[in-house]
C-alpha cells in the first residue's frame, strides 16, 4: 500500500524546479508550488529596551531585506515547536514563547501567519543555522518605520506583524490545542 508522504512530494518538486538556470524563474515557480494555502510560524522578540529583533535575509528575492524569524511548519512538528524551531534556525536564540497574537490570514500570499511574543533565554546569533539570513539585529519601532520607508523590510507584512504586536490583545499560550487524531 501507497503511503502519502508531503515531504517527499515536495523535494521532487524542489528537485525539478532546481534544474531551471534563471533565479527569478525558480523563485516564481517556487512561489507557485506554494499556491495553495500555507502556514508560517514565528515570533516577535522584544528585549528590555523595548527593540525588536530581525532577521536580514540572505537569498533569493528578499536578499538584504530584513524580516521577523517566521517560516513553514515542517510536517509532523507542532506550532509551537515550529516557531521555537525557526527562530532558532533564523536568530539563533532560544526563546521563550509567552503569548500568543491574533491569528492572521494574508489572503493576498494564501499565508495563514501564527505569531507568538518570546524573550530570548539562550543562545546567540553565533548559533544560527539556516545560511539563508545573513544578520541579526535589534530595531526599535521608529528604526523599523524607517526600513519600511526605505523599502528595506521583506514585505509589508513585516510592518503589519509589528503593528499587530504593539496594538492587539494578546491571547494565551494554550489558545491553539495539540490535538492527535488517530484511525478509527
Amino acid at each position: 500500500m501507497y503511503t502519502f508522504d508531503p515531504d517527499k512530494l515536495n523535494q521532487k518538486f524542489t528537485e525539478l524546479i532546481n534544474t531551471v538556470d534563471d533565479p527569478n524563474l525558480r523563485e516564481v515557480m517556487h512561489r507557485r508550488l506554494k499556491r495553495n494555502s500555507h502556514l508560517v510560524v514565528g515570533a516577535i522578540l522584544v528585549d528590555k529596551e523595548n527593540k525588536i529583533c530581525l532577521i536580514q535575509e540572505a537569498k533569493g528575492p528578499w536578499a538584504n531585506k530584513w524580516n521577523l524569524p517566521i517560516g513553514h511548519l515542517e510536517h509532523g512538528e507542532t506550532i509551537l515547536q515550529g516557531a521555537r524551531r525557526e527562530v532558532k534556525e533564523e536568530t539563533g536564540y532560544d526563546v521563550e514563547l509567552t503569548e500568543l497574537l491574533p491569528l492572521q490570514n494574508a489572503s493576498c500570499e494564501n499565508v495563514f501567519r501564527i505569531l507568538y511574543t518570546g524573550k530570548v533565554i539562550g543562545g546567540s546569533p553565533k548559533e544560527r543555522t539556516k545560511s539563508d539570513t545573513s544578520a541579526v539585529d535589534w530595531f526599535t519601532f521608529n528604526e523599523i518605520q524607517q526600513k519600511l520607508i526605505k523599502q528595506e523590510l521583506r514585505d509589508i507584512g513585516v510592518w503589519y506583524d509589528i503593528l499587530l504586536y504593539q496594538n492587539s490583545d494578546r491571547l494565551p499560550l494554550n489558545t491553539i490545542k495539540d490535538v492527535e487524531y488517530t484511525e478509527l
